[in-house]
């Protein structure tokens, strides 16, 4: 959740209304809902309604998501181990 609250940050796209996270894992809704609000309310004053749902791989999102990890597309911004540490261990 981490790395969602710094795409947000970095994209500066805190104005959304809403933001759809891919569920990876089936049943941990509540718990990564919980962790995002957590990490993204250190950023911004208002957190963006989040849902969490199957996204496919046909969504724009999977196949950016993809190329960008095989190389086709250049990221705009790299997210260091550092970075989430930071935000995830901090008081």
């Amino acid at each position: 959740m981490a790395g969602v609250a710094l795409l947000i940050k970095y994209a500066e796209i805190e104005n959304a209304q809403e933001i759809v996270i891919d569920r990876e894992y089936s049943g941990k809704e509540k718990m990564f809902r919980s962790m995002f609000f957590e990490m993204a309310g250190k950023y911004f004053k208002n957190v963006p309604e989040v849902r969490i749902e199957e996204i496919g791989r046909r969504s724009k999102a999977h196949i950016v998501s993809y190329e960008t990890m095989k190389g086709k597309i250049k990221p705009d911004k790299e997210i260091t181990y550092n970075d989430i540490r930071r935000l995830s261990l901090r008081q």
